[in-house]
């Protein structure tokens, strides 16, 4: 039996986690090309691997159910991948989420009661137990804390660079420095991708995705969103262990008295992209201070500030099978969900596959 060429067009999170999940189905051969000279060089890099999902507000709809179901895979995924590399992807299990409006306290109470009902737990913390709990935070600022044993962080590299090695070690060819310029339709059985022949097409290549779709007569106009984040020393030995959220501002602790403080840069989504600038990586900082004081004496090692991509005109993320293209799946645009989102996103992917290419059919290819 012939297997079914897969092409996967970037290999950022969504599309290393594409490539190892559809490994693991027999009747595919895959192969990932990417422009960057390695994997997880765009918007993955970017990201601080904050990975909120029972802390969200949404209970119902789209929105909820693709965070439930990526935090059930999340569950087996990383344990499993860590068993196969033989090496631990580096994370932090529960998420703090810090409130200053007192306002929101009904509505925290009221997610904690709906969270339980389904099966998830959320601890409600006062200011005097944040205090007693997290000493380096100024906890009269908070109206309460919310702490959410099931949210969870990972580093977005290490776990991108355990998809890839993973899928590779499943027989997945990666090609880097391979940038995708020709899509050309191969009769009816398929495309031709930089002379590739494949019987399918994978599109999860991120702010590359719609100089790509053009190719295919597709509109898939995306909005760069501007992230960025500073990697610092804390100044002394009260560096909080958990992961920390004020406002969109994440706190990360790392090892060494070091961490990661991030936050994306929002606009108005008919917007141009806004430029990296100096001042808006001195502004998120003047605001972490306000949260936790011992940041205004810490070490900057490192920054960055760098672009997300968000759809414009539709909701994110853009996973899809297109009609004009039978052959061509849609799976980009998570915006700033592409860690969190890419277990589902890979899901969904296999579903679209399955029911368009049932085995019987694929026997017979």
């Amino acid at each position: 039996m012939s297997k079914l060429r897969l092409i996967i067009i970037g290999a950022g999170a969504i599309g290393a986690c594409l490539a190892y999940e559809l490994s693991a189905d027999p009747r595919y051969q895959i192969t990932v090309l990417d422009q960057a000279a390695s994997p997880a060089t765009g918007a993955t890099g970017a990201a601080l691997g904050v990975l909120i999902g029972v802390l969200c507000q949404r209970t119902k709809g789209r929105f909820w159910q693709l965070r439930q179901r990526t935090l059930a895979r999340y569950q087996s995924l990383i344990p499993e991948l860590e068993a196969a590399m033989g090496q631990p992807i580096p994370g932090h299990q529960g998420l703090l989420k810090l409130v200053t409006d007192p306002t929101e306290r009904e509505g925290w109470e009221q997610l904690q009661a709906i969270r339980r009902q389904q099966g998830y737990e959320l601890e409600l913390w006062d200011p005097s137990e944040l205090r007693d709990r997290v000493s380096s935070v100024a906890a009269d600022r908070f109206a309460l804390a919310v702490w959410s044993p099931c949210d969870r962080q990972v580093d977005p590299t290490t776990l991108t660079l355990a998809l890839v090695k993973a899928a590779q070690q499943r027989g997945v060819e990666f090609c880097f420095n391979t940038p995708v310029q020709t899509l050309q339709r191969n009769g009816d059985r398929g495309l031709s991708v930089e002379g590739r022949p494949c019987d399918w097409l994978i599109l999860s290549a991120g702010l590359g995705s719609t100089a790509i779709a053009q190719q295919l007569g597709l509109d898939l106009p995306m909005q760069p969103v501007l992230g960025q984040a500073l990697r610092l020393r804390w100044p002394n030995n009260r560096l909080p262990q958990q992961v920390m959220t004020a406002e969109d501002i994440h706190l990360v602790p790392l090892t060494d008295r070091e961490l990661w403080l991030g936050a994306t840069v929002e606009m108005p989504p008919d917007q141009t992209a806004i430029a990296p600038q100096p001042e808006y990586l001195d502004t998120l900082r003047s605001r972490a201070v306000q949260f936790w004081p011992d940041l205004q004496q810490a070490e900057v090692l490192q920054a960055w500030q760098g672009y997300r991509p968000r759809p414009l005109g539709r909701p994110a993320p853009v996973i899809e099978h297109l009609t004009d293209w039978p052959k061509v799946i849609v799976a980009t645009a998570h915006y700033r969900n592409g860690l969190l989102l890419a277990p589902v996103t890979a899901a969904i992917v296999q579903e679209l596959l399955a029911a368009a290419v049932p085995p019987s059919t694929a026997a017979m290819i």
